[in-house]
């Protein structure tokens, strides 16, 4: 049982160094990019923990970015900068920012996963294990009582050998594979396609299945950590 824990907490814990890392990286792109963010998140649910715009929330999986669509309009004008009253902020969508700025930023989390598993495992083991780990976590969230125990018995075999650069390599290529899995959903975002109505439909649609699959998992790590006792 002890084990079976490990597993998972050894999981949720890169998660979460990838996590703080990306939020850091992130805000820096944004700031380079001079869009302002409302809200840099790690997990869903109620915010439990709020410093400044970082925000921990109760469910510690993922992290996301809200960005604001305000940006401070430059005075171009001589003399003294316009009054509070006057108008000083302007709307800017992301799809005003440059394309290669965009796409960089939705592959940021999956390029800071995989250069930790190159870096552990080596590079052509580490795209070998990310593409694998995607692969599995489709089929273990499609069929939780069966595939998703499988995998992680497999994920137990690796704990055990006691090879820490393998495990952590492991857990961070499987990370980036579900990075680029679910990479569409931040492009249809910070491209502004969203701004029309069928794009936004299929993010949302997008959105609720990456969500499925992270309940069907959780339930299928409940279904093998059962099996134990």
């Amino acid at each position: 049982m002890v084990e079976r824990l490990e597993v998972g907490g050894l999981f949720l814990l890169v998660s979460l160094l990838i996590d703080l890392v990306f939020l850091a990286v992130a805000a820096l792109w944004m700031t380079a990019l001079r869009l302002q963010v409302t809200e840099y998140a790690i997990g869903y649910g109620p915010a439990i923990l709020r410093a400044g715009a970082f925000s921990c929330r109760a469910i510690p999986i993922g992290a996301w970015i809200d960005p604001s669509a305000r940006e401070p309009k430059p005075f171009a004008g001589a003399g003294s900068p316009p009054s509070s009253g006057a108008q000083d902020a302007t709307t800017r969508s992301f799809e005003n920012v440059p394309l290669g700025a965009s796409v960089g930023l939705t592959l940021l989390a999956a390029g800071i996963s995989f250069a930790a598993a190159a870096l552990l495992l080596g590079p052509g083991d580490a795209v070998v294990a990310s593409s694998s780990g995607a692969r599995s976590y489709l089929l273990g969230g499609v069929s939780p009582l069966a595939d998703a125990p499988r995998y992680l018995d497999a994920a137990l075999d690796v704990v055990r050998s006691e090879d820490h650069r393998a495990v952590l390599g492991s857990i961070a290529a499987i990370i980036a594979g579900i990075n680029v899995l679910w990479s569409p959903i931040n492009v249809l975002l910070l491209l502004g396609a969203t701004l029309k109505r069928g794009w936004l439909q299929l993010r949302v649609l997008l959105w609720f299945a990456a969500r499925a699959l992270e309940v069907s998992w959780m339930l299928g790590f409940v279904v093998w950590m059962t099996r134990a006792w």
